[in-house]
Parts: C-alpha cells; structure tokens; sequence
C-alpha cells in the first residue's frame, strides 16, 4: 500500500454545538488522521468549547486556541484564524507536513474522505487543491446541494503546502469568499483545482445562500470578487429554479448590482481580470 503523505488540518468554530460531536468524531475516525488539528473556538457562547476540549482529550493530536467571546458571526474572523494555525503549524511542525486541510465545523466526513484525497494529491504534482461534494440534509435525507461544481472545491479542502504558501493563504474579505478567491490564485500561479466525487460532505447547517438574507449577501460576496456580469447574470438566472423558486437567485443578483453600482471590487486588477475570463470561458461553454 503506497504512503500516503503528511496533512494538518485547520478548523475555526463558532456556536456549532448542536452537530459538532458527529462532526468532529468523524474527524478522528479517518483512516489517515492529520499530524495536528489546530482548532480555534472564535468566541462560542453555546457548549463547542466543551464538546472540543472533551475530544481534545482522548485524541493528543487536536490543538485548541480560544478566542474572548464576541457577537456574531464574522468570514475574516475565520480567514485570520486559519492563517495563523497555519503558521503555528510551521513553528511547531517545520517541514514535517506535504497538504493543508482546511474543514468547516458543520461538516461531517467518511473515515477515508482524507485518504481520497491525498491519493489523488499523489498522483499530479500539479493539484493545489481537492475537494469533496456537498450533501445537506433536505426532505428527511442527505441530498446533493444544487450549487456543487464539478470544478471549484466547497470551504472545506485540501490545498497542497506548496500551494497555500504561494498564494498567501486565505485573504479576510468583508463579504467572505477568500475560499473562492484561493482557488483564482491556485489557477494562476499554474496549480489544478480537482474535485474528487466519491469524496462527500456531509453540511449540517442550512446554507445561508439559499436564503433571501443569505442570497443577497452572496450576491454582495460575487461583486466584491469582480465577478463577470454577463456570467452573474445567467448563474442567477439558473439558481432561480432553485428553492425557494426565483428567490435565491433573484436576491442574490439584487445584492451584486447593489454592490456593483455603489462600491469597485476588494480585490487587484490582476485578480478579478483572471476570474472574469475564467467565467467567460465558462459562460461560452454553457458550464455555470
């Protein structure tokens, strides 16, 4: 059996206690488990901390740092933390460690969701990133999320050392969307994003897109990032057949003509220019 190489996994939570227990035993049940799991609890004022330092007990390898209490939920807050896990891990671990992985704490995986990965990772030099695809529970049962692309890995990935040291990491933005923008910065520095569909993720908490409020703000998000109109167009477009019928994406659309018109993108030329012709490339050949 070929070795597999060396990960460490990055995990930032906040208020997750109602599914984290099966989120992290799934963690510590893969098959190949990480070198360290740094997890950051960012202020929890419900019972994560508890259920983690529990975990953190019985499994040596998991590493927690706790942030003061604070209201609400903030992407840059995450994008900071997992930025410095990263470089807790390069001070503790040195050259130790081949792939980071970077996991949301509401979602669940099978025991060799990372062992999938690190296979694939093997194989092409050239793959920056992996991922999985989404399943949320709709109708009593796991069902595919209707947003999952076979070319761009959800939050939770693996992304190759070399790789995330070439990008810079994860940028904090106002609106989110760092983990869409490392996958740009991946493409251009000339690095694969591969998503592997036998690998699942299992979303427990509802997906804020698929709501007005959260529509609207992804809407926001796709502006900030430079996205192309004409793609934005025909994304929202198709979304609108989602539930509920016309409002995810007719929202979502709102949100990023408001931003369009009143503020410029949060990201450099070079950055959005590259994403725009990627979404062209896209839109021509009908892959939304």
């Amino acid at each position: 059996m070929q070795k597999l190489p060396s990960y460490i996994l990055i995990t930032s939570v906040k208020d997750e206690a109602a599914h984290l227990e099966p989120v992290v035993a799934s963690v510590c049940a893969q098959s190949v488990p990480p070198l360290r799991w740094y997890i950051t609890d960012d202020g929890s004022s419900d019972n994560s901390l508890t259920i983690l330092k529990e975990f953190a007990r019985r499994y040596p390898f998991i590493s927690i740092k706790e942030n003061p209490p604070r209201e609400g939920r903030n992407w840059a807050a995450k994008d900071r933390a997992i930025n410095e896990s990263y470089q807790s891990a390069r001070q503790e671990l040195g050259d130790r460690f081949d792939f980071v992985a970077v996991h949301d704490g509401d979602i669940a995986i099978e025991e060799d969701f990372f062992a999938r990965l690190l296979s694939e990772g093997v194989k092409n030099k050239s793959v920056g990133m992996l991922g999985g695809v989404v399943y949320e529970p709709r109708e009593g049962r796991w069902q595919a999320r209707p947003g999952n692309s076979l070319d761009s890995v959800p939050g939770s990935a693996l992304v190759s050392r070399r790789c995330f040291e070439t990008t810079g990491g994860y940028l904090p933005l106002e609106y989110g969307g760092s983990d869409w923008l490392i996958q740009i910065d991946a493409r251009r520095a000339g690095f694969t994003v591969k998503v592997v569909p036998e690998c699942l993720l299992y979303h427990y908490r509802p997906t804020n897109s698929g709501t007005v409020k959260g529509s609207f703000k992804a809407g926001l998000m796709d502006a900030s990032l430079g996205s192309d109109f004409f793609f934005e167009v025909a994304k929202c477009a198709l979304r609108m057949r989602h539930s509920p019928f016309g409002l995810a994406g007719s929202f979502r659309l709102a949100g990023y003509l408001y931003y369009r018109a009143t503020r410029p993108p949060l990201v450099e030329p070079e950055r959005y220019t590259y994403l725009r012709t990627l979404q062209r490339v896209k839109l021509i050949g009908k892959q939304i």
